[in-house]
């Protein structure tokens, strides 16, 4: 084993999941993918009256039901970096993405690379302008593309992120909108100083179990945008140092197809590495900042 790997072995791994009903036949694939990498997982039942037995009787699951914590939505995927009873590294799941055998690892190990002093993961996007639209005005880092390098973003998807709760430490319940994680998390980042880093892989690394269901965030999200939008102009006025690299790289960013938009399939093969790896000098540097 590894230094890095030995380093990140001394604090719990512990992870955070949420899930409703509609995911019933993801959840047990999702789950049987990650519980064998943590020490402990709090899994967020939204819309849920009661525990399910199978995941009651689970010695590593604490279930919480939104009954008792509030109607938080996706942002019940947290709950466990605030009640966790020790400082942790802390792992995002979502209930329909299989996840590879060595994801805590990676995530661990890029954590310590950079002292635990970022939030990192495998799905991000950067803002783009005339920033009018959430939705429309990013590009996006899908997490089933390969990643040459690790790569500074403006937001993590949070169903692959980690960060250190002795460092970044936050309470989803205090944030005044639910279903909106992924750029509240950031915006928490941004304010500690924290950089958003996606983390290097081959393609295929992390696979969908299924995707646009109508019931997602992201169909949701097509349909309406407004209140990300808002948010989002808001906290670039904010904070405007914090959401992007110089002009000059995201000039040459976003002249060229460094991802695919949210509205189209992930492309096969390797495109994508090929299209950014003359960036990745200029975007990632170890501290993971721009």
């Amino acid at each position: 084993m590894s230094d890095v790997a030995n380093r990140s072995d001394r604090l719990p791994l512990v992870g955070g999941m949420a899930t409703m009903p509609s995911r019933a036949t993801s959840l047990p694939r999702a789950l049987a993918s990650v519980l064998p990498q943590v020490d402990r997982l709090y899994l967020f039942l939204d819309q849920y009256d009661k525990v399910p037995a199978w995941l009651a009787e689970h010695p590593k699951i604490v279930p919480l039901l939104a009954l008792d914590h509030g109607r938080l939505g996706s942002n019940g995927k947290f709950l466990g970096a605030c009640i966790h009873p020790m400082a942790c590294r802390y792992f995002c799941f979502d209930d329909d993405i299989l996840y590879p055998d060595r994801y805590v690892q990676v995530l661990s190990e890029a954590l310590v690379r950079r002292d635990d002093r970022a939030v990192v993961g495998f799905h991000g996007a950067l803002f783009k302008a005339p920033y009018s639209s959430y939705m429309r005005d990013r590009t996006v880092i899908h997490f089933s593309q390969g990643l040459d390098c690790d790569m500074s973003v403006d937001v993590i998807g949070t169903g692959t992120a980690a960060f250190h709760t002795g460092t970044f430490s936050i309470d989803s319940r205090k944030w005044h909108e639910s279903n909106m994680d992924d750029l509240f998390f950031a915006i928490e980042a941004a304010n500690r100083g924290l950089p958003r880093v996606l983390v290097s892989r081959p393609p295929g690394f992390l696979v969908a179990i299924e995707e646009g269901q109508k019931d997602s965030l992201w169909h949701k999200l097509k349909r309406d945008d407004s209140r990300q939008t808002t948010r989002m102009r808001a906290a670039m006025k904010e904070l405007p140092g914090a959401w992007q690299c110089s002009s000059e790289s995201r000039k040459r960013l976003f002249g060229c197809q460094a991802a695919d938009p949210l509205d189209r399939e992930p492309p096969k093969g390797c495109g994508f590495m090929r299209a950014i790896r003359g960036l990745c000098s200029m975007l990632a540097r170890p501290s993971g900042s721009c």
